[in-house]
């Protein structure tokens, strides 16, 4: 029996330079906690000693506003590009002329806040230290006690629609709360400590159902698709230390947290890649589902457009055999890079050779006499069987 060579050629894969990080100036030198961007170009964000800065377009260039506090800034959000709120300690400051001015509200609590979201202009929602949970009903006018059913540091607090929202709680083997009844009610889970085990730091659901919770100092990033009654790990290799996750839309997202790490997804979170930049990001916001922006220590800003441009969205195998009938050389050629089997047979169904490779171009020289063969070829997720003629 001949044996079946196999002659590899090179593919030389490029990825797009468009895909590049720029650094713009924050101003400040104090940590940034969050971000907030209401529209495509304005947006702010709020850190330590009060700080706060302000950007109207697209986070090329920021502007230092005063806010009126030396507060550790926790959390900010703005239901237009004018009215919005900051919180941070025991302190909750509004705005309704796009942070030139800054008001105290009033509030029923005194415990430190972490974090404030709308769900739209009248509706919003508080968290923070001792399972706090605020809720307002006429645009942040004033604030209720809900019970969060936790006694624990709450975090991250996010809505995917109006009726449903999550919440997560800091400190070792962590939980997180939900409600199904736009805030007026809340029940607290938790999550297998084999899963996550760390302080949950940040969470994103694309629907109520759909969603990712991550955790910080003991790493870990989970996921969910039917609302938090099951999650699965997705932190892959990369051992994340997550702060914030944010999503564009269904399938695009992006996660930051320690040593300036960056991860991307096209699939909802089912696969990630990563990168990393010049420090620790704190919070991160996806203006688009091309880009991003990330704040964090010392002042810290990054932005990125094109950010998915070199992602390669996982798709079925494409195989081409050319040409065919041949002399017995011909080329094959692939869209995946993974894993390919190669399984030669004749006519009569005998095995004339078994090889695998995960090149994406191959010649293939059948030693053979001339007749009609078989060729298997598997990839990680199916299997064709081609008719190769040598003439």
């Amino acid at each position: 029996m001949k044996a079946l060579t196999f002659l590899f050629s090179i593919i030389t894969l490029s990825i797009s330079s468009l895909a590049q990080w720029t650094e713009p100036v924050s101003g400040v030198s104090s940590d940034l906690n969050d971000v907030h961007f209401p529209t495509s170009l304005v947006g702010y964000a709020v850190g330590e000693g009060g700080s706060l800065i302000k950007s109207v377009d697209a986070g090329d260039n920021w502007t230092v506003l005063s806010s009126g506090s030396t507060a550790s800034l926790q959390g900010v959000h703005f239901t237009s590009e004018d009215i919005g709120f900051i919180v941070g300690d025991n302190t909750m400051l509004t705005t309704t002329d796009g942070g030139t001015n800054w008001q105290t509200v009033s509030l029923p609590v005194s415990e430190i806040l972490m974090d404030i979201e709308f769900t739209n202009a009248t509706t919003g929602f508080c968290v923070g230290a001792g399972g706090t949970l605020l809720k307002t009903t006429d645009g942040g006018a004033n604030w209720t006690i809900k019970d969060s059913d936790c006694d624990r540091y709450l975090s991250k607090i996010q809505f995917p629609t109006t009726n449903v929202g999550y919440a997560t709680s800091k400190g070792y083997n962590s939980n997180f709360i939900k409600t199904t009844d736009g805030g007026e009610t809340w029940f607290n889970d938790t999550i297998d400590a084999n899963l996550i085990f760390g302080s949950f730091e940040s969470v994103y659901f694309m629907d109520e159902n759909t969603g990712l919770i991550g955790s910080w100092y003991i790493y870990g990033l989970v996921k969910t698709t039917d609302g938090g009654a099951n999650w699965v790990d997705v932190s892959g290799t990369e051992s994340p230390d997550l702060y914030s996750i944010d999503f564009a839309n269904g399938s695009v997202g992006f996660a930051g947290g320690i040593n300036g790490l960056v991860m991307t997804t096209i699939d909802a979170g089912d696969n990630w890649t990563s990168e990393t930049i010049g420090n620790n990001v704190l919070a991160l916001q996806a203006l688009s589902s091309t880009t991003v922006i990330c704040v964090g220590a010392a002042g810290y800003i990054a932005k990125k457009e094109n950010a998915t441009s070199s992602i390669v969205p996982d798709q079925p195998i494409s195989i081409s055999i050319y040409p065919n009938p041949s002399t017995g050389t011909f080329t094959i050629q692939t869209n995946s890079t993974g894993n390919k089997t190669y399984k030669l047979y004749s006519s009569d169904g005998k095995l004339i050779e078994s090889l695998s490779s995960t090149d994406l171009s191959q010649s293939i020289n059948i030693q053979q006499d001339s007749g009609i063969y078989l060729l298997e070829v598997t990839s990680e997720k199916e299997s064709e069987v081609f008719r190769v003629v040598v003439e």
